[in-house]
């Protein structure tokens, strides 16, 4: 009886040590954690609402987890600006997926948010990415507004494929063997504005093509530029726009699923130990 009651403490423990993280790479086939990002750690490292920044323009990196995270808003002329936490933002129902901080992009140039991680190219071996997604309504959708990207590892600026969301609520993917420029094509899978989705992407190295899900709708025909490339980073960005404050995206917390079965264990333990003790 004592050991139904031991694993719920153990199961609420490990729940609370193992929080939600904002973004997940797994290597399925090791079973390994490539990337995590919990950005309630991020403490004084960037501008947010529990850690205001008074230090003035600056280009905030951040050591968190397994990777490195770097935000970045380039207006062309060397400026680096800071970027915004938020809880709410006027007009916006965030929905159910509200945390303490979001990370917001926003702004009239562009802006990139880069999740770097130890590259991985072993052949076969599978990696899944997933992170929830907001994309706002409050932008210029006078062209694909927000962009996502999987690049090879830092600093050899080998794109693997990219990924553009258009004001339709069209999904696309670049073709970059389709000539110059190259074209976009439809994945037939579509956002929804202002809500938040479960956004993920499954590949195993060595392979011409992935998949994309979004809220449990998948394409399973995503091509990869270059194969032979493993996985080292994963960029966001918000394309320039004609007006201040357009283009927000909010990159939020996917639930890790260890806790919550660790958790449902605890419970499961505790009415078998309520049960046993009423008999």
């Amino acid at each position: 009886m004592r050991s139904c009651f031991s694993i719920l403490v153990f199961g609420i423990a490990v729940l609370f040590a193992m929080m939600p993280v904002s973004a997940e790479v797994v290597n399925v086939t090791t079973s390994t954690q490539l990337f995590y990002d919990g950005y309630e750690g991020l403490g004084t490292n960037v501008s947010h609402a529990a850690y205001p920044d008074d230090t003035g323009d600056f280009d905030p990196v951040a050591v968190v987890g397994s990777g490195t995270i770097t935000y970045e808003v380039n207006n062309y002329d060397g400026q680096v600006t800071d970027h915004i936490y938020t809880q709410a933002v006027e007009g916006i129902d965030l929905g159910p997926y509200e945390g303490k901080n979001y990370l917001r992009m926003q702004g009239s140039a562009l802006v990139q948010y880069t999740m770097g991680f130890t590259p991985q190219n072993t052949a076969d071996d599978r990696v899944h990415y997933e992170q929830m997604l907001c994309l706002s309504d409050l932008v210029a959708w006078n062209a694909s507004d927000f962009g996502l990207a999987i690049y090879g590892k830092a600093g050899d600026g080998t794109i693997l494929f990219q990924l553009q969301a258009f004001g339709s609520g069209d999904v696309r993917y670049v073709n970059y063997a389709g000539g110059t420029p190259p074209p976009t094509i439809s994945t037939g899978l579509a956002f929804d504005m202002n809500v938040w989705q479960k956004w993920e992407i499954d590949y195993a190295f060595g392979a011409a093509t992935g998949s994309l899900t979004i809220d449990g709708e998948t394409f399973n025909g995503l091509p990869f530029a270059a194969t032979e490339v493993g996985w080292g980073q994963i960029i966001f960005n918000k394309p320039a726009t004609a007006a201040t404050g357009k283009g927000v995206t909010f990159v939020d917390e996917v639930p890790e699923p260890a806790g919550m079965v660790l958790l449902l264990s605890g419970m499961a333990g505790l009415l078998a130990y309520a049960w046993r003790k009423r008999r």
